[in-house]
């Protein structure tokens, strides 16, 4: 998902500032509690401008890199064909050399003033200012108002999508253009609206469009619903709230709700870096706290796992640049390139998950329960979610697992699994002091990881120690290597759950 609201506009200008763009507001935000992130740092101090070429160059060089397929638009069309931030996209069809394939979700709600923190607790110091200057008073709220017509207002729409849906980039399905409309549920006249798209469609030499719903609004008249986090799972979970402070939830339990969702059929999956929407709402926004590239990495592993056994043409990730609501791919100063490592490193680990799964609903009514095997990968999963929990947090009292094995005289290890959580051990021991002897892998990946990885058939060298990060499967790894390895065999979640348990 991607905003185009980094530049300016005579209407932002009037509204909130002269001057305004999102930076505005991610750069004003303010900590509201301990430990609170905020405000979020671009790498680099890259406040870009999405009307510089190489600002867009730049994003779909990262794109390639880390393995984001496309970009969704947010596209603003209100009545009497009004837009707003429709810039950026237009600038890309005409930069052809741009190398960023692009679909649109059409942001249909009317555009208000309660977006922003504008007459909330904590103020708005650029829009006060203006107001102060031009006499306003907060009026109906309404900036935008977005209204449907009928078929020549139809007709007039989509005039203006065809030659974005006609370039060589904009993602298809099946020749068909993906369009998302993000709250259907508005629209009085949708049916009658989609069907006339649809025809329009097919007389300028499409074979249709491929049209998907946020949250399941009016799914009867769509081809797929996106179920968008963490909005989906937020409207199931109470927050938690105290005076004087937004409302608050784990992330580590927000995505524990999301994974224990039961998949139905034609649906597509998304996951989400984090959210914090405070430098918009303040005290009326939403944080969500806890997240880490770790994290995220681990709940997008298994969200694409299943989204991969629900056969979803499109997987989505919330957001690209949400800079002013904490969720963002881009690099920053806190993590640098991180959460895009963690994009490509579960795009990695998914690939090498069995092809021949299970399909929840391929031959099932909706609502069906999903498989054994899913429910075992949720527990999987779960308990992942658990050893990441109780390892950063050993890290927030400057600690590491290399201290745990120092105590039990342990200085060099051999590990068994080398993806996820084995290259984060890795990386954490190596800079604490403990050596990497080898590691051994069913499946290696083919990159240089500084070690040699063996396959568990062949014969492995003597080891002081060796460590299994697949602690699901311990016991199997265990049978397996049997008077292979003479060393002792270690559980990467005992070990790191052992922290703590003496106090």
């Amino acid at each position: 998902m991607y905003l185009p609201q980094f530049h300016r506009t005579k209407e932002n200008d009037a509204w909130w500032g002269e001057g305004f763009t999102e930076w505005t507001a991610v750069r004003r935000a303010k900590p509201l509690f301990e430990g609170h992130d905020e405000p979020r740092k671009p790498l680099d101090d890259n406040y870009y401008n999405l009307l510089d070429k190489e600002t867009m160059q730049w994003q779909a060089a990262l794109m390639r890199k880390y393995g984001i397929d496309g970009q969704v638009f947010y596209h603003y069309y209100f009545r009497d064909g009004r837009k707003i931030l429709e810039k950026p996209a237009e600038n890309l069809l005409k930069w052809q050399d741009i190398d960023m394939p692009f679909c649109f979700s059409w942001a249909n709600e009317s555009w208000i003033r309660s977006w922003s923190n504008i007459y909330g607790v904590n103020g708005n110091a650029w829009f006060d200012s203006f107001d102060k200057q031009s006499g306003k008073t907060e009026g109906s709220g309404i900036l935008l108002e977005q209204s449907y017509g009928g078929r020549r207002e139809w007709d007039e729409h989509f005039r203006y999508l065809l030659p974005f849906f006609k370039d060589r980039r904009y993602i298809c399905y099946e020749g068909k253009p993906v369009f998302l409309i993000y709250r259907a549920g508005l629209i009085p006249c949708l049916k009658d609206m989609l069907e006339r798209w649809r025809e329009l469609a097919k007389q300028n030499g499409l074979p249709g469009l491929y049209l998907i719903t946020t949250y399941g609004d009016r799914a009867e008249l769509f081809d797929n619903t996106l179920l968008q986090e963490p909005q989906s799972t937020l409207r199931e979970l109470e927050l938690e709230r105290r005076d004087g402070l937004p409302g608050m939830k784990d992330y580590t339990a927000l995505c524990q709700t999301a994974l224990s969702r039961r998949p139905e059929p034609n649906t597509c999956l998304s996951a989400f870096p984090g959210y914090d929407d405070t430098p918009r709402r303040g005290t009326g926004g939403t944080a969500v706290t806890g997240s880490s590239p770790e994290l995220f990495a681990l709940f997008l592993e298994h969200q694409l796992e299943k989204a991969q056994s629900l056969q979803s043409p499109f997987f989505f990730i919330n957001a690209w640049n949400e800079w002013g609501e904490g969720m963002y791919l881009e690099p920053d100063k806190r993590y640098g390139f991180g959460y895009l490592r963690a994009v490509r490193d579960a795009r990695k680990v998914a690939a090498l998950s069995s092809p021949q799964q299970e399909v929840p609903g391929a031959a099932k009514p909706a609502g069906c329960a999903v498989s054994s095997q899913t429910d075992r990968k949720i527990q999987k999963y779960r308990g992942y979610w658990e050893i990441m929990d109780r390892w950063l947090s050993m890290h927030d009292n400057g600690t590491s697992p290399a201290d745990l094995l120092k105590e039990r005289g342990i200085t060099s290890i051999s590990l068994y699994g080398v993806g996820m959580l084995g290259m984060h051990l890795v990386k954490d021991l190596q800079a604490n002091g403990i050596a990497i002897e080898y590691g051994v892998d069913r499946m290696r990946y083919g990159i240089d990881i500084g070690f040699r990885v063996y396959s568990p058939d062949e014969e492995l060298p003597e080891t002081e120690c060796m460590i299994i990060t697949v602690p699901s499967e311990f016991e199997s790894i265990r049978s397996t290597l049997a008077g292979k390895v003479k060393g002792e065999l270690l559980n990467i979640g005992e070990l790191i759950l052992s922290w703590g348990t003496a106090e």
